[in-house]
């Protein structure tokens, strides 16, 4: 019978998180500290509706000209107001996003939310 797997290649002074956790110190990982999570860095963007320098959407939301507006001028947090707000709508409305009119009634809302000054 052979000894379970420690993470460790046989040493005994194995810590709990190698042998819990599985993890082994290589220099070919992103995180060369134990417990340290690599993220990349997200280009940020000055945020036409609330004014600041924010992290950028991950993603252009729609291949149309208000899609990529929105990735240009938008940044990630009041995107995920504005999804809030269209999940309401959506929800409020019973509206069928199969229906052109009611892409359209979204498209409408999202720009306004998103693109209309406040107190204008």
């Amino acid at each position: 019978m052979s000894a379970p797997w420690n993470g460790s290649k046989g040493r005994a002074d194995a810590s709990v998180h190698d042998i819990v956790l599985g993890f082994r110190r290589s220099p070919n990982r992103l995180d060369h500290i134990l417990r340290d999570i690599y993220f990349a860095h997200m280009p940020t963007v000055h945020c036409s509706r609330c004014g600041q320098d924010r992290d950028q959407m991950a993603f252009q939301p729609f291949q149309n000209d208000l899609g990529k507006r929105a990735f240009e001028e938008i940044c990630s947090v009041c995107w995920a107001e504005w999804l809030k707000t269209q999940q309401q709508l959506i929800n409020h409305y019973g509206l069928n996003l199969r229906e052109p009119k009611a892409k359209e009634f979204l498209f409408q809302n999202m720009e306004q939310f998103l693109f209309s000054r406040v107190g204008s």
